[in-house]
């Protein structure tokens, strides 16, 4: 190897080693949606209910289940459109909130019991 094929391997080498000791782009914090919110959020109620689900999340899909084992997400659920209508029973609402390229909400629920 002659001695300028030699030094060049050197600068590489050393332009390697500093790249790979560049600290990276600090990486931005993903905004995480709001939680959802129940109206009322009375647990007892006496028929007929209608239970509104918000987000102060301008943009945020909400999903919601109320069947007792199904766990709402970005792909289950209902999509909330309007407010949910009950006429007696008891309902555990469960619901998640979510925009493409944030954090989900976390899933929050509320129990309503209907008295007749």
């Amino acid at each position: 190897m002659r001695l300028h094929e030699v030094a060049r391997m050197v600068r590489l080498l050393i332009v390697a080693l500093l790249l790979s000791a560049m600290p990276l782009a600090a990486e931005e914090e993903v905004p995480k949606v709001a939680d959802p919110t129940f109206s009322p959020n009375e647990l007892a109620y006496c028929a007929p209910i209608a239970v509104v689900i918000t987000c102060a999340t301008e943009g945020a899909i909400i999903r919601w289940t109320d069947d007792d084992s199904t766990i709402p997400s970005p792909t289950v659920g209902t999509i909330y459109t309007e407010p949910i209508a009950y006429y007696f029973g008891n309902h555990m609402i469960r619901a998640i909130a979510y925009k493409p390229g944030w954090k989900d909400s976390e899933v929050v629920w509320v129990t309503f019991f209907g008295s007749f």
